[in-house]
């Protein structure tokens, strides 16, 4: 049997990409008939059946490393967190969910922020010191300014390198555009902005792997906004995944420490030196608060 990634179903077919080609694949009636699913980044195991027409069938799935159910893709290795510096403006909220949940399940976050065309150097420092100690890579780029397109290309394209990566993000930030950029073309439709909501119209409608160059793969999947903590997720686990706070947190007072109301806590010892950023402290309150009230009165 061939090992391969799945990169997109449609019904009960299969596109598995085997390094060399892709195979289209049925199930055998075994999978057919069970409880097991099949999703962009799933590793299989199949049988060719057909040479000549490159058409086999999937024998088993292998485990996976970890899995987002909305949108479904298995065994990410990054996240892609999408953002414009304006029109529209970066939901910090939103990055900071994403990245916590993404630590949380084993993805890396890296942060692109579009559009940079539309700020001054002033609002990107402050954005890259929002996030400096949190150790994600940071991408400015504008993919208006055709002139530089070369530049940004190379630089996504270093970053993805032999990663299975998704993108996530608002509507209207350019993720279809930075697409089209690492895959040359243009031949997706790129929405545009709603002057009356100042947010984008959905133009992809189904997950799918699309290749980027020879050894990265990118999910470009519908309306990938939100990302909910999985129900798992408890109120201690989060300054465990707040990258920032782990690298000073063996220096509060007390090991479980929440960063809240304790004494001698360092992490709000450092946001008021100004090494922690103040703005991600707020939204840290925020989450840490919504997951006590998830799980109720025991917190």
């Amino acid at each position: 049997m061939l090992k391969g990634t799945i990169i997109k179903g449609y019904s009960s077919f299969y596109y598995v990409d085997i390094g060399e080609r892709i195979i289209s694949c049925s199930l055998r009636g075994k999978n057919r008939l069970g409880k097991n699913d099949f999703y962009p980044g799933d590793l299989v195991e199949i049988k060719i059946t057909n040479e000549d027409k490159s058409e086999g069938v999937i024998e088993r799935t292998l485990e996976r490393k970890n899995f987002l159910l909305r949108p479904p893709v298995a065994n990410i290795d990054q996240i892609i967190i999408t953002s414009a510096m304006k029109q529209p403006s970066p939901d910090y909220m939103l990055i900071d969910r994403l990245m916590a949940v993404a630590v949380s399940k084993n993805i890396d976050p890296v942060l692109v922020f579009n559009k940079i065309d539309l700020s001054d150097e002033q609002e990107i420092e402050e954005v890259r010191k929002r996030y400096e100690e949190s150790e994600a890579t940071i991408i400015f780029i504008s993919t208006m300014e055709k002139d530089k397109i070369p530049l940004y290309k190379k630089q996504l394209e270093e970053i993805l390198m032999n990663k299975i990566n998704i993108l996530a993000g608002i509507s209207g930030v350019g993720k279809t555009s930075i697409i089209n950029i690492l895959d040359g073309g243009d031949d997706r439709a790129v929405g545009k902005i709603s002057e009356k909501l100042k947010r984008g119209k959905h133009t992809t409608r189904h997950t799918e792997l699309v290749q980027i160059g020879d050894h990265s793969w990118l999910a470009d999947s519908p309306g990938f906004s939100s990302l909910d903590f999985p129900k798992d997720f408890k109120p201690e686990m989060l300054p465990r995944v707040y990258i920032d706070y782990l690298k000073y947190s063996n220096l509060c007072k007390f090991n479980n420490c929440f960063h809240l109301e304790e004494p001698d806590c360092e992490i709000k010892r450092k946001i008021e030196e100004g090494i922690l950023s103040k703005e991600r402290y707020e939204n840290y309150k925020y989450l840490i608060e919504e997951l006590k009230s998830r799980e109720g009165s025991q917190y």
